[in-house]
């Protein structure tokens, strides 16, 4: 990735000496393979470096040559080897004279937006997102540089169509593939190696589970503001009975994180919106429904630049 060329490049700028540091912004070059060259004609883009007025933080914005942004973002020391705070990286598009991208697409002159995130202490931390012309094609979370949390990937319709959780760079629990109206097509259960230890395919039974018609993450946000969440990690396992009129009738905890916090979410599921329930064969039916949270302590940078 271009971060990556960034980093080799500024320890190349290291080795000549803290000259280039004396004066803020500075400006330097970079060849094609990530290389330092200090001759024009042999750079494929190049790198502007400035320090941020009062802070430690130090600005780097790379362009190609035709001064169209690459990526953006923030480093905690002058010898750019810890990136921290929000980086953007950029896709450049070569424009066709009959199609307007630029009308569909999070554009930056002749560029889109691919990837946003946050570093904290040189790492990735927090939700990552992918985009291709502006649609949203994927999202992860990150804890101290390692995947944990939510995963999901997007349709082009702009729907979730695989969601599930990693936990330390594995998928674990259920990961569940989604049709456009949000009914559940498959199942893969994970277990704590990564390890998919069985697949469930409801199109071939004429079975589809129950969906929620409401955006879970949202409506938990509201259900648990002003709530601490457990200091320790977990995984927290609620099993849900959920009538053929789509009302949550049960909440067991099969796996218990924190008792207070356990309740809390027994609560905001018994109290949640309806449901869309189950069907078999084309009708509404009763239904048993298992939900899998991983508890993480995720760290949120303090500073957004």
């Amino acid at each position: 990735m271009i971060i990556k060329k960034l980093l080799f490049v500024a320890l190349l700028i290291i080795s000549i000496g803290h000259k280039l540091y004396a004066q803020s912004p500075f400006m330097f070059y970079i060849t094609e393979s990530g290389d330092h060259t200090d001759n024009k004609a042999l750079a494929a883009s190049y790198a502007v470096v400035e320090k941020l007025p009062g802070d430690s933080v130090w600005s780097v914005k790379q362009f190609n040559m035709r001064d169209i942004i690459l990526t953006s973002g923030f480093f905690k020391d002058e010898t750019l080897s810890v990136p921290t705070g929000k980086f953007i990286y950029y896709h450049k598009v070569d424009f066709s004279p009959d199609i307007n991208y630029r009308a569909n697409g999070i554009a930056d002159t002749l560029n889109h937006i691919q990837t946003t995130g946050y570093f904290v202490d040189g790492e990735k931390s927090g939700v990552w997102t992918d985009y291709s012309f502006g649609r949203k094609t994927e999202l992860h979370t990150y804890n101290k540089g390692r995947l944990n949390g939510l995963c999901q990937l997007y349709g082009n319709d702009g729907n979730v169509s695989l969601e599930g959780y990693y936990v330390n760079d594995h998928k674990e629990g259920e990961w569940c593939g989604l049709d456009a109206e949000g009914f559940v097509n498959f199942t893969d259960a994970y277990n704590k190696k990564g390890i998919n230890i069985k697949h469930t395919n409801y199109l071939e039974n004429n079975y589809r589970p129950p969906v929620m018609p409401f955006d879970l993450h949202t409506y938990l946000r509201k259900r648990t503001a002003g709530f601490k969440t457990p200091d320790h990690t977990g995984t927290l396992v609620l099993d849900l009975k959920i009538s053929k009129d789509g009302v949550v009738t049960d909440v067991k905890v099969a796996q218990i994180v924190d008792t207070n916090f356990d309740e809390l979410m027994v609560n905001a599921f018994m109290n949640s919106p309806k449901w869309k329930p189950a069907t078999y064969k084309g009708q509404k039916v009763d239904s048993k429904f298992r939900l899998t949270f991983n508890i993480i302590d995720v760290i949120r940078p303090e500073t957004i630049y």
